[in-house]
């Protein structure tokens, strides 16, 4: 049970990121859908922490915990901004896991060869959170081009760490002019 402690909350990072997409892309704006989606991706972190938990199989939350990894992907590049910031975050989500997962990769081969490596699982640890980061920023920057936010105004100012921009423009048309 002490593995899962590593685990877990990998797999509720990711939840997380995947219900972050909720209200901001384009095939989750209805409430039907994102209550379809927050259920299926529930209940899939649920089923693979069980699953993980009860057979001990550590490919098992790999094999989950890459699914998971590639939808979110997958809906990231699955729609664009007009925006530089979102698309520059998007990007820099997808470098952090790609790095990560190479980085990852090399531990977990090296480590029963040389215990020395152990530094490189902090460093995807570090690597997957920065990837979670920027995957929400770049979610939160998509509801503010859109007009999907609360934000007044025709530009949000932005003072987001590592992000070299200084705010996000409203530029699509409003929810209500778009008739949802």
């Amino acid at each position: 049970l002490g593995v899962c402690f590593d685990e877990v909350p990998m797999l509720v990072f990711i939840s997380i990121c995947l219900g972050n997409k909720m209200g901001a892309h384009p095939l989750l704006l209805s409430r039907a859908r994102c209550a379809a989606f927050a259920t299926a991706v529930t209940l899939s972190c649920a089923g693979i922490i069980f699953a993980y938990a009860k057979l001990k199989n550590y490919e098992l939350f790999v094999a989950g915990f890459t699914l998971m990894v590639l939808v979110d992907l997958g809906f990231a590049l699955s729609w664009s901004s007009t925006q530089r910031v979102t698309t520059w975050a998007m990007y820099m989500s997808i470098a952090c896991i790609v790095l990560g997962k190479g980085v990852w990769e090399v531990e977990v081969r090296m480590c029963s060869k040389d215990g020395r490596v152990w530094p490189l699982h902090v460093v995807w640890h570090f690597l997957s959170c920065a990837s979670s980061y920027y995957g929400l920023l770049a979610d939160l920057a998509s509801r503010i081009d859109c007009g999907l936010s609360t934000a007044d105004g025709h530009a949000v100012p932005l003072n987001w760490v590592g992000v070299p921009f200084t705010e996000v423009k409203v530029m699509c048309a409003s929810v209500q002019d778009r008739g949802r």
